[in-house]
């Protein structure tokens, strides 16, 4: 067949395996996240600023939302900046490999195959 480009053996069809895997580790990190959240109802106002909750005595990692519905990060514990560097990890991993790929492609010239 003239004109076919055949794909080659670098390029694999389909999404890669990794998106799969990131898929059900969100879903499985958002599985535990009412765990990590402790019963009581109100956060004291002081620790309050703006709209970030900063309370290092508080050994919750994510706390009611002062106004509105959910959840937000207790930046006073040591473990939500890695809560928030895997968010953005989770984000900024998929954005700079489609970059990376699509720079390749470009610059390939595309093969035609013969047969």
């Amino acid at each position: 067949m003239t004109g076919w480009i055949a794909p080659t053996p670098m390029r694999p069809l389909g999404p890669p395996l990794w998106f799969f895997f990131a898929i059900i580790a969100f879903l499985a990190v958002a599985g535990l996240l009412p765990l990590l959240v402790p019963t009581k109802k109100e956060t004291p106002e002081e620790f309050w600023r703006g709209m970030l909750y900063i309370n290092p005595d508080d050994p919750a990692l994510l706390v009611r939302k002062r106004d509105g519905i959910g959840y937000t990060v207790n930046f006073g514990n040591r473990w939500s900046y890695a809560v928030v560097a895997f968010i953005v990890l989770m984000i900024a991993v998929p954005l700079v490999f489609v970059a990376v790929v699509l720079h390749q492609s470009l610059l390939q010239p595309h093969q035609i195959s013969k047969y």
